[in-house]
């Protein structure tokens, strides 16, 4: 930020800095300003300014990723032996609005752990950000990959929030019996062999969230900088924001 800042007179001008600060005072004041709850709003405004006249998203996507905690490689880890084992990342999950790809909502916590819990606080955060058409719904389908999968979240999207969602069933002890609730039933039909061609073809669309997570990482990488964990958190809410 401090050589962005002082290669560039015109975003000094728009920030009203007549000098350059120190990376010190950057990070200083990024300490003690810089909240969960800023960036929010920030994320907030950046969508209503996106979203422009439409009047819902018709899609979402939700997916995660692990964020490393070490800027060092894995393979120096390896050879120095100072791997930080199943607690040296981060997980962290996102719902994006697929069609001009922006991020609607994101959730960081400690990894490892699973998804399905990050369905509910999602969903219902990218429909805060979007507005409520004349039928009352923030958006039309929610697509997510088979780490989402159980009764309660599909009944979240339809009776909570009033909109569809794609989840394939996947598996659980039985070799032969798939889904036995009704909702995980009705997606083994519509996504199943061999299933709805349209909802097959709507499924698709989920794989424009794996797009966004490889731009963020090939452009910020895979790792975490920061040392303590609620700036840890914060810097990988920066990146969804940025």
């Amino acid at each position: 930020m401090e050589d962005l800042l002082r290669l560039s007179g015109q975003l000094r001008r728009v920030l009203g800095l007549r000098t350059v600060p120190d990376h010190a005072t950057v990070w200083r004041f990024a300490r003690q300003h810089v909240s969960a709850q800023l960036l929010d709003a920030a994320l907030d405004e950046t969508v209503r300014r996106a979203r422009g006249d439409a009047e819902r998203a018709s899609q979402i996507a939700l997916d995660s990723t692990g964020l490393f905690l070490a800027h060092t490689s894995r393979y120096f880890e390896w050879r120095a032996k100072r791997h930080r084992g199943q607690r040296g990342w981060s997980k962290w999950a996102f719902a994006v609005w697929v069609v001009p790809q922006i991020l609607l909502a994101q959730r960081v916590r400690p990894g490892p752990c699973g998804d399905f819990t990050d369905l509910p606080p999602l969903a219902s955060a990218a429909a805060s950000h979007m507005p409520y058409a004349i039928c009352h719904m923030p958006y039309e389908q929610l697509l997510a990959d088979a780490g989402y999968d159980s009764e309660a979240n599909r009944r979240h999207c339809r009776e909570g929030l009033g909109v569809d969602s794609l989840i394939p069933a996947k598996k659980r002890r039985s070799a032969r019996v798939v889904a036995t609730t009704p909702l995980r039933q009705e997606m083994v039909r519509r996504l199943g062999e061999p299933g709805v061609e349209a909802d097959c073809i709507a499924y698709r669309q989920r794989w424009k969230v794996e797009t966004v997570m490889s731009v963020i990482k090939r452009r910020h990488g895979e790792a975490l900088t920061a040392r303590l964990d609620s700036t840890e958190r914060l810097q990988a809410l920066l990146r969804g924001l940025t």
